[in-house]
């Protein structure tokens, strides 16, 4: 599967495509996919899905990514099915450069040679003009992540390290992460305090979306999160990336740099 990368301005609107190919022998009689959109963006509700589409996370907080489940007709064998979302950005999102979405098709009721490349990345690259820094306390979030090997017999967590490069905060921040397809948060252990679960699926298509409430990170301060995951059998092998992004949860407080506050999550899957 492939994904396009979209030219897009904070406030403005377009469309992101997935093209999914059949490069198998057989056909698929029907076709899942799996659209997630990127931080800052959301579907266009004034405009129609793609058929057999339907939300499965449609909350319109910013730094929710939404997440799209469709059912796709016939793919014949050597086929391609081009499948395009209406989306717009949020005048929320205020830095230039690539924004990753998820992308994941797998056919129904039989297995795919190579699910390796049934996933992808699409792009909405965020281009000038785009909003000034808002009147406020500005402060200068960050965080980074490392990427745990998963197997189906093990689990391990993800860490997160984040801070503050100051000033001090006014209020609390808040952290989002989109697990990798194919794997799951731990439900057999607890999240930590302040974390809940926005989207919580055992579907191997669908991502699970966890939402964390973070006290306030002084300036100069460096912290971590872990999160236990799991892996479901039969995904892609190798590193499959997600996303991630952390931001104050005050009105008070004003980010400076939104750049540093995205990153790509991933996974190694493991599995022998």
């Amino acid at each position: 599967m492939v994904g396009s990368t979209t030219k897009m301005a904070p406030g403005g609107k377009g469309t992101q495509s997935l093209v999914i190919e059949n490069s198998g022998k057989a056909a698929a009689k029907k076709v899942r996919l799996t659209y997630v959109t990127p931080v800052y963006v959301n579907v266009n509700e004034k405009a129609d899905l793609p058929r057999g589409c339907r939300m499965k996370l449609a909350d319109a907080d910013p730094y929710l990514p939404q997440v799209v489940s469709c059912t796709l007709p016939r793919l014949a064998a050597g086929a391609k099915k081009k499948v395009t979302f209406p989306v717009t950005m949020t005048k929320r999102a205020r830095f230039v450069g690539p924004n990753f979405g998820m992308g994941m098709a797998r056919p129904v009721g039989t297995s795919d040679a190579d699910p390796t490349d049934n996933w992808t990345q699409p792009i909405i690259q965020s281009i000038r003009p785009t909003p000034a820094v808002p009147q406020g306390h500005v402060v200068d979030l960050w965080h980074s992540i490392d990427v745990p090997p998963l197997s189906p017999q093990r689990g391990r967590d993800i860490t997160f390290t984040f801070g503050n490069k100051g000033p001090d905060m006014n209020g609390p921040a808040q952290l989002v992460f989109v697990t990798p397809f194919y794997v799951n948060t731990d439900h057999k252990q607890p999240l930590p305090p302040g974390c809940s679960r926005k989207l919580a699926e055992t579907d191997p298509l669908l991502p699970e979306v966890v939402q964390c409430n973070l006290r306030p990170i002084p300036a100069g301060a460096e912290r971590q999160l872990r999160i236990p995951l799991t892996l479901i059998p039969g995904g892609p092998r190798g590193v499959v990336y997600s996303l991630a992004v952390i931001a104050p949860d005050n009105v008070n407080d004003v980010e400076r740099d939104q750049t540093d506050n995205l990153s790509g999550p991933g996974a190694l899957n493991i599995q022998g």
